[in-house]
């Protein structure tokens, strides 16, 4: 698969459509400005993830074919941006978005977007290796897009408490990045072979490779400086946070405080964290979940090229040990 080519379909497939959903000139451009915004798929530089996921999990399962699965992963690339709309105008991160009205027509455009992402998983009944396809594939991204509200009402429901438990931490992780994931390879899996055991590792493997790559990200939440943006100016439930308000090294006061503290002193704040081993614990725990991923690549390359295709993505990481000295 070259990587610009998949860009390019992806890019052909969500301009396609999005025409095709909504002739509305005005809406039209506010729902392809998403796309547009850097790293989206339309974008000058596309950082596509999610769609890339899905094909080459296609590519994987079907040993070679990936080009009927392209409708699917433009699909789940205008979801995932959707959701990151959502997400960025429930956390307060649309700083650009001020007013009342900017705020509606910004949900409005994000549920425009959700909306699209179905209408364009319908296109794979236009391919003959897709036939009769699109529904399952339909099921498993509305059951997926649920199951990530529900993580993010949860998110949004501990945000600020100091004693969200870790088995709580990880079920918000399970249920947001960890699902998106696995929804990417199960649904790109589907589409590439009709063996439901095989089908059922390429889906474990995106959950575990999503659980890997969202703690990854929680650590890198505690280095954030940009207030109050920041994980920690904010008491997010994350992995590391949850360790160290559980840790001696915390207290009451402090962990109360920690949103003022992070934006007055972020660099104090994190370095007591550092101290608690709460980055180290988190790290661990992310690796446990990309071994398993890796193992699962394993089982698979007795069927399919799997390692080949997808192992760069559970490629071991060293600790940064200049920050988590």
């Amino acid at each position: 698969m070259n990587g610009d080519q998949m860009c390019r379909l992806l890019a052909e497939e969500a301009e396609a459509a999005l025409s095709a959903a909504c002739g509305v000139a005005g809406y039209l451009d506010a729902l392809g400005a998403v796309m547009k915004a850097p790293g989206g798929v339309l974008s000058d530089a596309p950082r596509v993830k999610w769609g890339w996921l899905v094909l080459r999990s296609c590519e994987s399962a079907s040993s070679g074919a990936w080009e009927h699965a392209v409708p699917a992963g433009a699909a789940i690339e205008i979801l995932g941006a959707a959701l990151e709309l959502f997400d960025d105008l429930e956390d307060g991160d649309a700083l650009h978005i001020k007013t009342r009205r900017e705020r509606a027509q910004a949900t409005n455009v994000a549920c425009g977007l959700l909306i699209v992402s179905h209408i364009c998983l319908l296109r794979l009944d236009q391919h003959v290796q897709a036939a009769g396809k699109a529904s399952r594939a339909l099921k498993q991204l509305l059951s997926a897009a649920l199951r990530i509200g529900a993580g993010q009402h949860l998110d949004l429901a501990n945000e600020g408490r100091i004693n969200v438990p870790q088995d709580q931490c990880l079920e918000i992780a399970s249920l947001k990045s960890a699902e998106l994931v696995k929804c990417a390879c199960e649904i790109g899996a589907s589409l590439g072979t009709d063996d439901e055991r095989l089908i059922e590792l390429y889906a474990r493997f995106g959950w575990h490779l999503g659980m890997y790559s969202q703690i990854m990200n929680d650590i890198e939440g505690i280095r954030s400086t940009e207030a109050p943006k920041s994980d920690l100016a904010r008491l997010k439930a994350t992995l590391p946070i949850s360790f160290w308000l559980g840790s001696k090294g915390s207290t009451i006061t402090l962990a109360r405080n920690i949103g003022t503290t992070a934006r007055r002193d972020g660099a104090g704040i994190r370095e007591v964290i550092c101290r608690s081993g709460a980055l180290h614990y988190a790290w661990v725990v992310a690796d446990i979940h990309r071994q398993s991923a890796e193992e699962i690549l394993l089982e698979l390359d007795a069927v399919r090229p799997a390692s080949h295709l997808l192992g760069q993505l559970v490629q071991p990481t060293e600790p940064d040990t200049a920050f988590f000295q």
